[in-house]
């Protein structure tokens, strides 16, 4: 019998945690806090360029540096920064927003035009 995708989705055992900080001001930390004080029992690893530590667990820079698997990320940031942080962290990932997935294709438009630029005043 194959295995369901959306189990790890629904139950994972570990994740990356995009968006909470020390500020208790913020949504994303007010989530985090939610899922740590929730029961979550799996591992949480915060992704914060700046932090060392987020409400007293280790932080990390990028999802790359975590160095082990991660089954979800969840991104809780503005979301005109969502694509640059998800490039920034090396997510390759489905978007479910429509308007995140336009503003993407617009970055990616821009970045492409730049190259073809570069690429002629050579």
């Amino acid at each position: 019998m194959q295995k369901n995708p959306l189990k790890t989705i629904m139950n994972p055992k570990s994740i990356a945690y995009l968006g909470g900080s020390n500020s208790l001001q913020t949504m994303g930390t007010a989530q985090l806090i939610t899922l740590i004080s929730g029961g979550y029992r799996g591992k949480i690893y915060p992704v914060h360029r700046k932090e060392k530590t987020v409400l007293g667990l280790q932080a990390y820079p990028n999802i790359s540096s975590i160095g082990k698997p991660v089954d979800l990320a969840v991104i809780v940031i503005p979301g005109s920064s969502i694509a640059d942080e998800a490039d920034h962290c090396g997510l390759d990932v489905p978007l479910f927003s429509p308007a995140l997935q336009e503003k993407i294709k617009d970055k990616n438009r821009r970045e492409s035009s730049e190259v073809e630029t570069d690429e002629h005043n050579q």
